[in-house]
């Protein structure tokens, strides 16, 4: 015969109604007990909603907008360049060609000028 005895709501079953080993077991289950009690809610209900400090899931991806301006908006590209409009604008950093050098007057050692139909003109 057995006897069941309830600890923290967990069904204690000890197949010996006397001696050690029935009380070994319910021993057991008291330390079982406190175990399960001491569990957050979403360890048994398997539920993300009880789930604690939880990340904020961002809405799906959005397209970015490069004439957004509003800075808030989820679209907003930060940190684009400028692209200029004109070559004015810009630095000849790397000394090609500018029009006060033009036309070129020697290549290879050749000198002259070439015209506008590819020829040499001396």
């Amino acid at each position: 015969m057995s006897n069941t005895t309830t600890v923290n709501g967990l069904i204690v079953l000890a197949t010996e109604p006397t001696g050690d080993g029935g009380q070994l077991i319910q021993d057991n289950f008291l330390t079982l007990g406190n175990w399960h009690a001491a569990l957050a809610t979403v360890a048994t209900s398997g539920n993300y909603g009880d789930l604690n400090n939880t990340p904020t899931i961002p809405a799906a991806q959005v397209q970015s907008n490069w004439t957004e301006s509003n800075t808030s908006a989820a679209d907003y590209i930060l940190n684009k360049p400028t692209v200029p409009t004109n070559t004015n604008q810009l630095t000849n950093g790397n000394g090609f060609i500018t029009s006060s050098q033009a036309p070129v007057q020697s290549v290879n050692t050749r000198t002259g000028a070439i015209g506008q139909d590819g020829v040499w003109k001396q």
